[in-house]
């Protein structure tokens, strides 16, 4: 018979954010401090749209997008690297700059990454549970600076339950009945 024992306990901090802006210059600031950054987003093109904001900027931080629409090949090579810098076996590389990798659900279950900070793009419940446990998933050594957060990209719960489409193309993923019980 095997025996799992409980697991520690864990308190996240989770803030809601109303602007693309706003996590745009918190998710440059936090790499900025060494921080590794993950940003998910529910479509590929969202995705693709936020990480060319985030790698237009003049800044030298190393930005990455990891989606299903790569070719199998290019998103295998893809994920092995992005696996090595937020993974749990190479601590140097992890420790040597801050960086920040934007992608899609594909981020939340398939890989096995760990991330100091975690902006997502509002999701259901479920989902969101996935995403946040990509945050300090193992025991590597994190800049000091570093909390074990989260920030939702949402819109104010009463707005969005008069207007669906304030959740944007998330509304094409998720029912906007679910996401609006999920924000409540």
């Amino acid at each position: 018979e095997l025996t799992v024992g409980p697991l520690e306990s864990q308190t996240v901090s989770i803030s809601c954010c109303h602007t693309d802006e706003m996590a745009i210059e918190e998710a440059l600031a936090r790499a900025e401090r060494g921080q590794q950054v993950l940003w998910i987003e529910n479509t590929v093109a969202q995705a693709q749209a936020i990480y060319r904001l985030l790698s237009a900027r003049d800044v030298s931080i190393e930005c990455g997008l990891l989606h299903s629409r790569f070719l199998k090949v290019d998103r295998e090579h893809n994920e092995q690297n992005w696996v090595a810098l937020y993974g749990k076996d190479n601590p140097i590389a992890r420790q040597s700059t801050g960086r920040i990798l934007v992608g899609t659900q594909v981020l939340e279950q398939s890989l096995d990454i760990d991330a100091d900070f975690l902006i997502s793009r509002f999701a259901p419940t479920d989902f969101l549970f996935q995403r946040i446990g990509r945050l300090w998933r193992h025991d590597n050594k994190r800049p000091i600076c570093a909390k074990r957060e989260a920030w939702l990209l949402t819109p104010d719960l009463n707005l969005a339950i008069e207007n669906c489409s304030l959740f944007g193309d998330t509304a094409k993923v998720y029912k906007p009945y679910i996401l609006c019980r999920s924000l409540a």
